[in-house]
């Protein structure tokens, strides 16, 4: 395992599905006159919006679960071990979604460049 993975792993990334690359037949630039955008546009972004929305799933699941931690710190009676485990591992989720928020901003504003 390489460090990479395990940061991806760290960020729960390993689960997000692979986004095929498309075809090369179907890349092409925009138009240079500033026409309408082609059929050719649409799937150049289709990958990216596929990885934002993979994205926001998972930010969304971190979010639910520090919520549910918040709860945990809340209770006034001793918590069960699984209860403390989470607990102790809410840095680790409020880092990844601050990381893949940022992530979700480069990815959102980041124009698809075509390989000519």
């Amino acid at each position: 395992m390489t460090s990479s993975d395990g940061a991806l792993s760290a960020l729960g990334l390993d689960s997000i599905p692979s986004v095929p690359a498309p075809a090369p037949a179907k890349l092409a630039l925009p138009p240079a006159s500033g026409g309408e955008a082609t059929n050719a546009d649409a799937e150049l972004d289709e990958p990216r919006l596929s990885s934002v929305a993979a994205i926001q799933k998972r930010i969304k699941a971190h979010t639910k679960k520090i919520q549910r931690i918040a709860g945990y710190e809340g209770q006034s009676e001793g918590l069960n071990k699984d209860q403390q485990a989470a607990v102790a591992s809410k840095p680790g989720l409020e880092a990844a979604v601050k990381d893949l928020t940022e992530f979700q901003k480069v990815l959102e504003v980041r124009p698809l460049t075509a390989i000519a």
